[in-house]
């Protein structure tokens, strides 16, 4: 009678213990499965180009997919054996949705930039600055045209970084000397800007800025007759070496 007492006491001993690992388990991936979605996120920063880009590199959330998937497996498992993980089951749904929600449309419809540094040197040349030679650039190239409203219409829209710190100082250097970069954006020159920048331009980002009107070739200054007019519109920060470019069309009616 002891010996069987025993046995069934080992027995229960066993029974207890692997309970306790499964359900252990089950906690750890239900935390997991909460993560995974900082992990996916971790994942694409750390590969893209530059933050501007993250959008482009959302597929990368999919390597964090099989972590929600197990959870739903194993709870579904696990719940008809009696244990209590719900929670696994509508979580993993939850987050698998979200991730994928998240990571397939980057991957089946491609990327929505481009990230030609080359396109840094055609608008120097083009508003005659010496740009530098090395960098990263994120741009939303919107192919013709990209009508923002009846007057504006959008060619690209680029941010860039330059990585060389001497190139920096010395483009922040000739920038400050250069009277073509001014120091705010009046009033009157807002109508100039493309219509995104007009709503929530902020100049805490950025201390120079630079309009300029590629068909009169003039800086800064509104047309005096009424028509179509090519502009860029250049930002840059003299300090972090960071830069916006838009290049656009408007119509000003004078």
């Amino acid at each position: 009678m002891f010996r069987r007492e025993k046995k069934e006491l080992n027995a229960l001993q066993i029974k207890l213990k692997r309970e306790f690992r499964i359900n252990s388990m089950l906690r750890w991936l239900f935390v997991l499965t909460l993560i995974s979605i900082f992990l996916g996120v971790a994942l694409v920063v750390s590969i893209s180009p530059m933050m501007q880009a993250g959008a482009d590199y959302m597929w990368a959330m999919l390597f964090v997919l099989p972590i929600p998937l197990a959870s739903i497996v194993l709870g579904i498992v696990y719940r008809k054996k009696g244990y209590r993980c719900t929670k696994n089951i509508v979580a993993g749904a939850i987050v698998a949705l979200y991730i994928g929600g998240m990571g397939l449309p980057s991957l089946f419809f491609g990327p929505s930039g481009t990230y030609d540094y080359g396109y840094v040197a055609q608008v120097g040349q083009a508003v005659g600055v010496e740009m530098p030679e090395q960098g990263r650039i994120t741009t939303r190239d919107f192919g013709t045209r990209f009508s923002t409203n009846d007057k504006v219409n959008v060619l690209r829209d680029s941010h860039v970084i330059f990585e060389e710190q001497a190139e920096v100082d010395r483009l922040g250097g000739a920038v400050l000397e250069d009277e073509r970069w001014t120091t705010d954006i009046k009033t009157e020159q807002v109508g100039l800007l493309p219509y995104s920048y007009a709503g929530i331009f902020e100049t805490g980002h950025y201390d120079r800025f630079m309009i300029y009107n590629a068909t009169l070739d003039a800086y800064n200054t509104l047309p005096q007759e009424s028509g179509e007019y090519k502009f860029y519109y250049l930002a840059y920060n003299t300090s972090l070496g960071t830069m916006d470019v838009t290049e656009y069309y408007l119509t000003v009616l004078v």
